[in-house]
Order: C-alpha cells, then sequence, then structure tokens
C-alpha cells in the first residue's frame, strides 16, 4: 500500500508563496493520514 498524506494549509497571503515549500517540509515529515496545518502570524505586540 503506498504512503498516502494529505496536507491541507492555510495560510495568510503573505506567505502564499511558501506554500509548496511548506507542504513538502510537512508531507516529508508525517508518515501518512489527514494533516491540516494553520499559520497564524501575530506581531510582537500583539496585533
Amino acid at each position: 500500500m503506498p504512503k498516502v498524506t494529505d496536507v491541507k494549509l492555510r495560510l495568510p497571503g503573505d506567505y502564499k508563496e511558501k506554500e509548496i515549500e511548506l507542504r513538502k517540509i510537512v508531507a516529508d515529515h508525517a508518515e501518512r493520514g489527514k494533516i491540516d496545518v494553520l499559520l497564524e502570524v501575530q506581531n510582537a505586540d500583539g496585533t
């Protein structure tokens, strides 16, 4: 049975160009299954 990894990313607009790279990093570290990733960015002042 082939290794199946389904990676779903939710990224802020400023990070969309990194989507393929991030998807590969997550898939390389996962064995298999469905993985949901939500990236939220917050400034140092909390905004």
